[in-house]
């Protein structure tokens, strides 16, 4: 799958949202976050958009020198789904819930988590976000 990259710093407590007007069409946010040892998150994060199949072929050239676009490789996460309206503490709260149902003995990664953002911002009901750990290679 190929993915739109940019790193950003964000303000505490706000999260970016990106749209792709030029594509026309809803797509999943996924911000890779960077939490520090007390839990609470790095102001570094990147953000990704996957580009839609029909796009993928011959994806649009970013006019902006921090955006990139890559392919990603297929990878196995731990997923945990919820509802509502997520922002930073939400999205912690979920990803310190997830980490606890897996445990110390599940392989992942530990310094880094994703966030995933399916809906968009006037979507009032039926929202979907789900945080994502990282499956360590056995």
């Amino acid at each position: 799958m190929i993915y739109i990259y940019t790193e950003q710093n964000y303000k505490r407590n706000t999260f970016v949202f990106v749209s792709l007007l030029v594509m026309n069409t809803p797509v999943p946010i996924i911000f890779t976050v960077f939490p520090r040892d007390d839990g609470s998150l790095n102001r570094r994060l990147v953000a990704a958009l996957r580009i839609p199949s029909s796009f993928q072929i011959a994806p649009p050239t970013p006019t902006d020198s921090s955006i990139r676009i890559e392919e990603r490789p297929g990878m196995t996460v731990y997923v945990l789904r919820f509802g509502g309206f997520a922002g930073e503490s939400e999205f912690r709260a979920e990803a310190l819930r997830l980490m606890c149902t897996l445990g110390d003995s599940a392989p992942f990664h530990r310094k880094q988590y994703l966030c995933c953002i399916y809906d968009p911002p006037i979507k009032p009901y039926g929202r979907r976000n789900e945080v994502w750990f990282l499956q360590d290679e056995p």
